[in-house]
Parts: structure tokens; C-alpha cells; sequence
């Protein structure tokens, strides 16, 4: 495909389309309130329960984001993250535990998934809970080896998700529309190399407080009290 090809037909279809006018209404801000950890229980007879644990966070233009996403892989991201190792492997809590990031306009959240048996919710929310704790808190501190592994699975990740022509349209059309300036996958490997140790202990620090704690859950269970109780 000629890349001078390709732009000159864009320019032959696209130049008579009119700019649109910038949209006069705003976005609803949102206001953050949360004092304290929550719980939101949907009742389902199901064989397996889900939950998600959710801290509030930032939105799409936080200017740490990078940092925050070595953090998430760290804690959940692969076969060679914390929680992968703690639920799954060595507690058989889990078959499938994972942590992202999710940003909107102007807030976002860091979560936990977490697919268990509903015998044993109880514990794999509280052994999840206890690894973002540890690593805030230094209890479990981050080796080089751990911070260039999470690294290397975010870049490689990133890399294995932009092979379809039709996913690097939707990668630049998101940040077009979105964001005030477009990187390249080149440039997010860039920043995600810059990212020090220091910066990620400190970015858990902030993140991970129990006011900005939220726990939602799908399950055979009827009260969310019981679950209250677990997020101190």
C-alpha cells in the first residue's frame, strides 16, 4: 500500500465534508464523594461468582497514566503478576484474575477482576484486597526483575494489540478524539520505560486508600453487609 496513494484519496473523498462546529454543551462533571469503602451486591444463582475491586482514580488526561499502568500490571497484569501467583497458583482461588486501568473523561478507576467459587468469595476478595494493601504499604517491596517484567507486558501487549489494521484505527481515532495530543505506540514504549520504581511505590500510595475503595459483585449472596466487613 502507497502511503501517498492512500492520502491523496483520502483528500479526493474527504475534502468536501464541512468541519463541524464545536459541540456548545459540556460534559457533566463529575464530583467525587466517597468518604468510605463500598459494596454494590447484584443477587444471581450463578456457579461462579465475579467481582470487581475498584479504586477511584483519574481521568484519561492524568499525566501519571503510564505509571499507573506499570502498577496495574505489577499487581495483575500476566502470568508473572502478584495476584496471578497469590490467587491462583499458590491459594487456587481463581481461574482468572486480572487488573486494568479504565479512564473516562474526568475520572476513571484501577480494578481487580476476579471469576471464584462461591464457597470461597470471601477469602480471594480479602487476599486480593491485602495484595494492593502490601504493596502500598512497602509490606512486599518491588524488585527491578518484577518492574521490567511488567514493563515488557504492557509493551508487548500494546504491540500484539495493534496487528489488526482495523485495531491501530481505533488506537488513533481514540486519541484524535480524546486527547489533546497523539502518541505513537513507539512513544508509549518510550514513556513506559522512563517509569522508575520510585514512581510506581508512590502512585500505589495514592491509589490504593479505602476511601476510595469499591467493591461490586454478581453472585448467589443476599446481603452486602457480609461483604462490607472485608474492606478495611
Amino acid at each position: 500500500v502507497d502511503e501517498k496513494e492512500v492520502l491523496a484519496l483520502a483528500g479526493q473523498h474527504l475534502s468536501q465534508l464541512k468541519k463541524a462546529a464545536k459541540s456548545p454543551s459540556k460534559p457533566l462533571l463529575f464530583k467525587e464523594k466517597q468518604k468510605k469503602p463500598q459494596v454494590k451486591l447484584h443477587p444471581k444463582k450463578k456457579e461462579q461468582a465475579h467481582f470487581i475491586l475498584g479504586f477511584m482514580g483519574e481521568g484519561r488526561n492524568y499525566k501519571r497514566k503510564l505509571v499507573q499502568a506499570v502498577l496495574a500490571a505489577i499487581l495483575g497484569g500476566g502470568m508473572s503478576s502478584r495476584l496471578f501467583s497469590e490467587v491462583r497458583e499458590r491459594r487456587g482461588l481463581a481461574y482468572s484474575v486480572r487488573t486494568s486501568v479504565e479512564r473516562y473523561e474526568d475520572t476513571g478507576y484501577i480494578g481487580t477482576y476476579a471469576g471464584v467459587d462461591v464457597a470461597r468469595i470471601d477469602e480471594a476478595i480479602a487476599v486480593t484486597l491485602n495484595e494492593h494493601y502490601k504493596l502500598a504499604s512497602g509490606e512486599t517491596p518491588i524488585s527491578a526483575k518484577e518492574l521490567k517484567k511488567a514493563k515488557e507486558f504492557i509493551k508487548g501487549h500494546l504491540a500484539l494489540s495493534l496487528e489488526d489494521t482495523k485495531d491501530v484505527n481505533y488506537f488513533f481515532a481514540d486519541q484524535e478524539l480524546y486527547l489533546p495530543k497523539i502518541e505513537t505506540p513507539e512513544d508509549i514504549f518510550k514513556g513506559i520505560d522512563r517509569v522508575s520504581l520510585e514512581e510506581v511505590i508512590a502512585e500505589a500510595k495514592k491509589a490504593f486508600k479505602p476511601e476510595k475503595l469499591n467493591l461490586a459483585i454478581i453472585g448467589p449472596y443476599g446481603h452486602p453487609e457480609r461483604f462490607q466487613r472485608l474492606l478495611k
